[in-house]
């Protein structure tokens, strides 16, 4: 079943029943280690939040990272597929999905402009969601949009994989309005003595660039901080100050997070990678 038509399918099957299986389901699943968040949904659009999947029907399951949209049938974002169910049919490094919400009001069964990608070999992901993405509405593009990441596994210190006091450098790729700019590459590096992290992504045919600064490394967290994102078109800052919010998983061997320059910023990115 794709997955558009399961949507569809979903908001003529929508009852009380599936409602209940669904919040029954979300309880079931929330023991495992996550991390992740979405920048802030933007006024006078559809939103969407990350989380764990609790949608079970077609090519999903419940209890792997998700996203729920603010226009599903009934449930809203409390209703959440997983990434991986979303990856039939289209292929990667970002998995496109191209739903664009052209009506107003819209007719449910639009759900958006999904560009998303896998951190490593786990099951964590990272991405942007815009309701109609490089499809004009009334004038303008990316309607809404926001970035994310989730993840399972995530890592609770940087002190249990004996790292301390090395450098490891991780292959990331960052997304940013990936329609038009495409997918953006770089290198991170993590510096476990200093506990800093520090690196950029860009695409160099868009001539877009984001560099997360110097952000800062949780020892007994394993979270990655900083508000000092920079982002550049053709060597020229742009945006500033950026709050950069992510962690490491699976033992350091991945990293996932997002610059965030305030809601609704065209410059707000999504980047995740894999330890090299």
């Amino acid at each position: 079943m794709q997955t558009k038509d399961f949507f569809k399918h979903a908001k003529l099957a929508g009852s009380i029943a599936l409602a209940s299986s669904l919040l029954m389901a979300g309880a079931q699943v929330q023991a495992a280690p996550w991390a992740g968040t979405q920048s802030a949904a933007v006024s006078g659009y559809e939103y969407i939040q990350v989380g764990v999947s609790n949608v079970p029907f077609g090519p999903h399951s419940w209890g792997n990272a998700g996203i729920g949209i603010s226009n599903f049938p009934l449930l809203g974002v409390s209703a959440r597929v997983d990434f991986e169910g979303l990856t039939n049919d289209v292929s990667g490094p970002v998995y496109h999905l191209d739903f664009p919400i052209t009506e107003a009001p819209e007719t449910h069964d639009e759900l958006g402009v999904f560009s998303f990608a896998r951190a490593g070999d786990g099951d964590v992901w990272f991405g942007e969601w815009s309701e109609n993405g490089d499809t004009a509405v009334n004038g303008t593009t990316y309607n809404g949009r926001q970035v994310y990441y989730h993840g399972d596994n995530a890592d609770s210190d940087v002190i249990t994989n004996n790292l301390l006091g090395t450098q490891v450098n991780y292959n990331v790729i960052g997304i940013n309005k990936f329609a038009e700019n495409g997918v953006m590459e770089g290198t991170f590096t993590a510096d476990f003595g200093a506990l800093e992290l520090t690196g950029y992504v860009q695409n160099v045919a868009s001539g877009i660039k984001m560099n997360i600064g110097t952000a800062t490394i949780g020892l007994n967290t394993a979270a990655i901080s900083g508000n000092a994102a920079v982002f550049s078109i053709s060597g020229v800052d742009v945006a500033t100050g950026g709050v950069v919010n992510g962690h490491f998983f699976n033992n350091q061997d991945a990293l996932a997070g997002i610059a965030d320059f305030g809601a609704g910023s065209d410059y707000n990115t999504a980047f995740g990678g894999q330890a090299q």
